[in-house]
């Protein structure tokens, strides 16, 4: 993944990146809160329902955050370079996409692959008709109510899930303003 720095063709739009691994008391907080939000009858939504059977034992194919890369672009038209990197490098076709968490894990793949459509979260119609002129079949678009603004990518990369977040400058200085007064606050007044 560290390739995408060095690779002459696409480093001149990357402005920086930076990594993390989740501590302990994230992930349990994480947990925590995902298990809380599950009402007490079983759901449709899959999204909120692989959190259900949740437990050490399976805690790594389910929550894929555990590591996260972050690529900042100067521009939100870089992140289409970015974005084709990205899929050259790591799409298998759609038949590689992870429908059970569980039942889907792959420890063993020789080859690198893109775990789920990649998301795009975007605040407003501008960005939105931005993503759609490029190709609105190769990820999801899903408007932030609390006008987050990023592109998530999940890769497997020897049975470990890495999320890939790519935001311009601007959309990482919110985010980093925002993240705790908004994101992790559950008082709707400061949300506000």
């Amino acid at each position: 993944l560290m390739d995408i720095l060095h690779d002459k063709k696409i480093k001149d739009k990357i402005h920086s990146s930076r990594y993390r691994i989740k501590d302990k008391n994230s992930l349990k907080i994480k947990i925590v809160k995902k298990k809380d939000n599950l009402s007490k009858d079983a759901s449709e939504e899959y999204e909120k329902e692989k959190y259900r059977n949740l437990d050490e034992s399976n805690y790594y194919k389910i929550i894929t955050d555990l590591i996260g890369f972050r690529i900042i672009v100067r521009y939100r038209e870089q992140w289409m370079d970015v974005h084709n990197w990205i899929f050259h490098n790591f799409y298998q076709w759609d038949e590689f996409f992870v429908q059970n968490f569980i039942d889907d894990y792959q420890s063993s793949v020789s080859k690198h692959f893109i775990v789920e459509k990649p998301k795009i979260y975007y605040r407003n119609r501008q960005e939105q008709a931005f993503y759609e002129q490029t190709g609105r079949d190769s990820y999801d678009l899903i408007e932030s109510d609390e006008s987050y603004n990023s592109v998530h990518y999940v890769i497997s990369i020897d049975g470990k899930y890495i999320e890939l977040q790519v935001r311009t400058i601007f959309d990482e200085a919110w985010s980093e303003c925002t993240h705790d007064i908004v994101y992790k606050n559950k008082n709707p007044k400061l949300k506000n």
